[in-house]
């Protein structure tokens, strides 16, 4: 899942897949365009190693999300790759 502006249309979308199709190697079959709404949401950033982030997350249902036990998976998304991210020098 991937956001896009909302001048991105179907027809666009469609245009993007057809161009794709003609490229070597690449199977845009599985690309979808759709609307999803999720109604209010809260976004934060954890700066850090993983290990410290459980007290970034518990803020954020403490404060923000109490009354919310579920996620769609689609809703968590980690936005860097542990393999390449490089641990920050302690202060």
């Amino acid at each position: 899942m991937a956001v896009q502006p909302d001048w991105i249309t179907p027809e666009i979308v469609g245009s993007a897949i057809e161009g794709a199709r003609k490229t070597p190697g690449v199977q845009p079959d599985r690309i979808h365009f759709e609307r999803f709404a999720e109604g209010l949401a809260v976004q934060t950033l954890h700066i850090g190693p993983y290990r410290e982030e459980a007290p970034t997350i518990a803020r954020l249902h403490g404060d923000y999300l109490p009354c919310t036990t579920w996620f769609p998976p689609e809703s968590t998304t980690k936005s860097t790759c542990p393999i390449r991210a490089k641990p920050r020098p302690k202060n």
